[in-house]
This record gives C-alpha cells, sequence and structure tokens, in this order.
C-alpha cells in the first residue's frame, strides 16, 4: 500500500519493488501496468525516512519529481 498528496510532493509508503527498479500496479478497472522507475530512491529508499508510517507524507526529492508526476497521473486519471 502506498499514498499520494496530490497537492504537494509528498507520498507515504512507497510502491512495492521486488523485481529490481520496476513496479507492477494493478488498477481497479482490471488492467495492470509495469513501471521503470527512473530515481531508485523514489521505490526503494536506504536507509528509509524515519518517519516512513507517517501519512503526513515524504517530501519527494527533487530527481523523483517525474516519477512523482507519473504516479499521480496514473492513480488518479483513467488512460
Amino acid at each position: 500500500m502506498f499514498g499520494v498528496n496530490m497537492d504537494a510532493l509528498t507520498l507515504y509508503h512507497v510502491p512495492g519493488n521486488y523485481h529490481g527498479q520496476v513496479s507492477t500496479l494493478a488498477f481497479l478497472d482490471g488492467h495492470t501496468e509495469v513501471h521503470r522507475w527512473r530515481d531508485p530512491l523514489f521505490n526503494d529508499p536506504k536507509p528509509p525516512p524515519a518517519n516512513w508510517h507517517d501519512h503526513t507524507g515524504n517530501v519527494v526529492k527533487p530527481g523523483s519529481y517525474q516519477d512523482l508526476a507519473w504516479l499521480k497521473q496514473h492513480t488518479t486519471v483513467p488512460q
């Protein structure tokens, strides 16, 4: 589970990546998408932020802005 704050550059938790820098996302309409993240720290930060489970969100670093924009676009509006 992960969450995206649509009004800020934050998210809580991150999409799972169990096969490298790639996540497979399942959508409510039944389709799936595989996405390769550009910034490895976006998908699997090491070490995780101290407030990792804080649902107010963790600020995304500048190198991850493109990944966050992709995630926001694909988690809010049917494509």
